[in-house]
């Protein structure tokens, strides 16, 4: 991955949240074209905000799904300090929140309430009233 992919990465993310999912995902899939196999930091977060970007709920599942895989291969040296406040223990929560959002979306109950379940206990490293936390929070009442 060349050095200046952290910042096409950044203004890819920017882009989705600016609501233009489509571009979006063109830049993602651009960057994604370049990140090698072995680096699970770039394919994790890329996969994440390429799940996000889809409009299809099984692409979304299978786009996170890529990112879980990535992050659990990874050693926590390979996430910490490259992306501005992430570290793999603090994105851990979000990718098992993604995942149980998506198998909700798809009726996939039992698959929704492991990942909640995960994602609640992944969260003990998060501050209270972190939004990410609070998300989970919400998402396991609605699926108990």
């Amino acid at each position: 991955m060349k050095p200046g992919r952290i910042a096409d990465i950044l203004a890819a993310i920017a882009t989705l949240h600016s609501g233009d999912r489509e571009r979006a995902r063109d830049q993602l899939g651009a960057i994604w074209g370049h990140v090698e196999l072995d680096d699970r930091f770039h394919r994790c977060v890329v996969a994440h905000y390429m799940a996000d970007a889809q409009t299809d709920p099984v692409e979304e599942l299978r786009w996170d799904q890529i990112a879980l895989a990535a992050a659990i291969g990874a050693s926590p040296a390979e996430f910490d300090d490259r992306f501005p406040g992430v570290t793999l223990a603090s994105f851990l929560p979000s990718l098992h929140l993604a995942l149980a959002a998506d198998y909700e979306r798809l009726g996939e109950l039992t698959l929704a309430r492991m990942h909640a379940a995960e994602a609640a206990d992944a969260a003990r490293v998060l501050p209270e009233g972190d939004l990410t936390r609070a998300a989970i929070d919400a998402l396991g009442r609605r699926l108990r």
